[in-house]
C-alpha cells in the first residue's frame, strides 16, 4: 500500500512506466497496488524503497496460513491430542489448536 501524496497520480505514471504495469485502488489515505506475479511485488518495493515513497506491505495470499475449522468433534477431545495427531500422522505445520465453545 503506498500513501496517497498531493502528487500520486504522477508516482502512479512513474511506478507503472519503470515497473511491470501495476493496478491500483483508492482506499481511503492509501493507494493499494496489486502485481501479477509475486516476483514483480518484489521488484516493486524495491523500486518504492529506492525511490523513498512511504510504503507497507501486506504478504502475498500464497504466503498466509491456512485456517481450517473442524466440527462434530467431541467436546471432551483434548486439544493436544488432537494437534499432535496432525503434526505427526498427516505431517501438518500446526501454529495454533483453539477449541470453541
Amino acid at each position: 500500500m503506498l500513501k496517497r501524496t498531493e502528487h500520486f497520480i504522477q508516482d502512479l505514471i512513474k511506478i507503472n512506466d519503470e515497473c511491470e504495469p501495476v493496478e491500483s485502488e483508492l482506499d481511503g489515505p492509501h493507494i493499494k497496488l496489486f502485481t501479477q506475479r509475486d516476483e514483480a511485488s518484489h521488484s516493486l518495493a524495491k523500486f518504492l524503497r529506492t525511490n523513498d515513497m512511504c510504503y507497507f506491505i501486506i504478504g502475498p495470499r500464497s504466503e498466509h496460513p491456512i485456517k481450517i475449522v473442524m466440527r462434530g468433534l467431541p467436546r471432551k477431545l483434548n486439544v493436544d491430542v488432537l494437534k499432535k495427531a496432525l503434526v505427526e500422522e498427516y505431517e501438518f505445520v500446526v501454529h495454533k489448536v483453539v477449541q470453541l465453545t
